[in-house]
Order: structure tokens, then sequence, then C-alpha cells
């Protein structure tokens, strides 16, 4: 073989390296980059099922509530809090504590019942109700009753609720009772919140937070509004009572007068 044929071939078979090598470096930057695109699209999917993925993401998030500034004040710790049944640890005193992974539990056959007497008529314009289906599941109430009045005796239903897989803080309307100036607020000494079913039928029932408000003294006579949650446009279909001019303040409740 020639010198000439050698060096020839020798440049053949180093031209055919280079290019060896240079395709494998391309071959590991696509993999590279393929590896990039696994991590940001999974195995199975394209560019356009994520876009359609993110699109169909629903994530349930409180609004934080100040009631302070829609001139409201919690009037829960002026009553006196009673259920039907509990079990042990899991009574009035978690369902009041601020922290909602505490919660009421019923220990007893169905319907359940939560009372809050007041000591004098109160005016409340805002109740709110803390409900969790993804960590209760079947303990979740699924139909809610609320009653109010002076007594056991008179009492009367204003709101029949119906909940699906509620999560979080609902906002209970109080529209159509028709107390106060407004129309819009409830006035009575006992509330009684009726747990009727729960999801998936079951027994008893969980409740994590129940907040009554009423105006602050100073804002009595304010216009004040707040809007529902979503959680209850879309989990909440409200049924009131017909009467709407129901426990009107009597006039034995006025100023005292000596005569």
């Amino acid at each position: 073989m020639s010198p000439t044929s050698s060096n020839s071939l020798w440049q053949t078979e180093s031209l055919e390296n280079e290019n060896y090598h240079d395709n494998g470096s391309v071959s590991n930057a696509a993999a590279e980059r393929n590896d990039e695109n696994q991590n940001i699209y999974p195995r199975g999917s394209s560019v356009e099922e994520e876009e359609e993925g993110i699109e169909k993401v629903h994530m349930d998030v409180d609004i934080p509530f100040d009631p302070a500034s829609f001139g409201f004040k919690e009037i829960g710790n002026l009553a006196s809090w009673t259920v039907s049944s509990c079990k042990p640890g899991c009574g009035i005193e978690a369902l009041r504590d601020e922290e909602t992974s505490l919660f009421w539990q019923s220990d007893g056959p169905q319907p359940h019942f939560l009372d809050i007497h007041f000591s004098r008529l109160v005016s409340i314009v805002l109740i709110r109700l803390f409900l969790d289906f993804d960590a209760d599941e079947s303990y979740t109430p699924t139909r809610i009753m609320l009653l109010a009045g002076t007594g056991y005796h008179d009492l009367i239903p204003f709101s029949n609720l119906t909940f699906e897989q509620p999560r979080g803080w609902i906002n209970i309307s109080l529209d159509q009772v028709g107390g106060g100036e407004d129309g819009k607020t409830l006035k009575a000494f006992l509330l009684q919140v009726k747990i009727v079913e729960n999801h998936q039928n079951g027994k008893d029932t969980h409740i994590r937070g129940l907040k009554i408000y009423s105006k602050l003294e100073r804002d009595r006579d304010a216009h004040c509004d707040i809007r529902e949650s979503a959680n209850t446009t879309e989990n909440i279909i409200p049924k009131t009572a017909n009467d709407k001019n129901w426990l009107a303040e009597p006039d034995w409740m006025g100023d005292f007068q000596l005569r």
C-alpha cells in the first residue's frame, strides 16, 4: 500500500471518528433536552394536553375574612352551646376552637342537633359554617336545617341547606329572614342547627367550625354588605321560610320606662 493510500485511509478514519463524536454529542444533547421535556411534561402527555390540564385545575382557596371590615363581630361567646351527642374530646370546645383541624363529632342516632342559646335577644346578620369533605367524607353533612325562635316551643325553620362535597368556610344567606331595616337580620334567643343527612349515608357527623355574627354597635345603622363566597353558590341551595316577618322584636324588649 502506498503512503498516499495510507494517508487517505487515516484521514477517512479520523473523519469517521469526528463524525461519531459529533453525532454522540448531538445525541447526548437531544437526550438531555428530552429528559428536560419529560420533567416538564409527563410521559405520554403533550404540550397541548398539559395546557389543557392546567386550565382544568380548580383549587379551593378560602378568602381571608375580616368581620370588622364589614362592621361585624362574632357573638358566639355570648351563648351557651349544647349538642345532642358527641365523642369524647370532640365536643363544643373542639367546635369553637379557631383551628379547623378540630371538629365536633356526634355519637348517636340521626338527626343530630346543635343548640345555641343566647341570654338576650340578638340580631344575627351572618352565619358561617366550616365543612371539609376531603377530610371527613361520609361524616360530612349533605342536608342541614337551621331553625330559630325564643325557645324550643316556637322554633321556626328559616333555611334548608343542601351540600355537595363542601370544602371550607360557607356563608349562609339570611336574605329572606325579614328582620331589621334591610330584611336580612335574624332576631332570636335560640338558634338550632339540625343535621338531617350525611354524604354516603354516614351515621355520625363532623362540623369543624360555626361562627355567628352581629353588627358592631357603632355600625348598627350603617349599611353593610358581603358577597357570598364561591362555596355558597356552588355547594348550597338555600330554601327559606315563606313568612318574612316572623321574629320581629317584641315591644317589651324596648327601653325600660317608669310609669
